[in-house]
This record gives C-alpha cells, structure tokens and sequence, in this order.
C-alpha cells in the first residue's frame, strides 16, 4: 500500500498487485512580457475537477489585452474563471499602453489691472477632466 513509485516488494509468499492511476488535470498558465499572474505562471496539478480563479496583473504601463484558453482568445474578463476537467493553458496578454496626462497652465495678465486668471488643464487621453479658475489679490 501507498504511492512509493518504483516499489521493492519481497516476493515470500503469492500476492496479488494491483496498479491504482490517480486521474490528474493540469492547468498551465503562462504571460507574456508585461505582468503576470495570480496566481503566478507555473504549471499547476489537480486531482478531481475543479474552477480555477485567475487574475492578470499588468505591469506599469501595461493592460490586460486579451486571455487564450487552449490556443482560443477568451475575452479580457478580469479575473477569469477557467473550468480544469482535462489538461489546459491558459494565457494572459498584455500590451503596452502608458497611462499618463499631462498639465498645461495658461496664465493671462491683462494689462494695468491685478486680474491674473489661471487655468489648469488636466488631460488624460485628450479628455479634458478639469478647469481651475482662480483670483490673485
């Protein structure tokens, strides 16, 4: 009895043996440059079906793009639940996309008079999100 593989058995008297293969189910996930996983790439064995939670983690600048499950693009759901009845991969992509803004500020003096207006533009993707008006004494 037990799991001991190869097994020394003395052979002292008749016996009986019998072979038991424990049916196992892989799921390999693997990321390409920017991120990674969680959990993190590896090949992983389970031993009676199961779901598997995953979630990508993209690196700075990076996103999510898309999943492949078996060589099939599966969406961007984040985290993807994947059912492991048989042996899997699963991949994540990622593509470079930098998350950025950037501030213009405009002053304008009218001559002779104490109004100075100050805006503030705070653009991200072009989509302006804010405007600062403000008095100055």
């Amino acid at each position: 009895a037990g799991s001991a593989n190869p097994i020394s058995i003395l052979m002292d008297s008749n016996y009986n043996l019998e072979a038991v293969f424990a049916e196992t189910h892989t799921l390999t996930i693997i990321v390409s440059e920017g991120g990674t996983t969680d959990p993190p790439p590896r090949i992983y064995i389970y031993e009676t079906p199961t779901y598997v939670v995953v979630e990508a983690i993209p690196s700075a600048d990076y996103v999510l793009d898309y999943w492949e499950f078996d060589d099939e693009d599966i969406g961007s759901a984040n985290p993807i639940t994947v059912y492991v009845g048989s042996s899997h991969t699963l991949k994540a992509f990622f593509k470079y996309s930098p998350i950025g803004g950037y501030s213009v500020p405009l002053a304008r003096t009218v001559a002779k008079t104490p109004l100075i207006s100050y805006a503030m533009f705070l653009a991200i993707f072009g989509v302006v999100i804010s405007l600062i008006r403000r008095k100055r004494k």
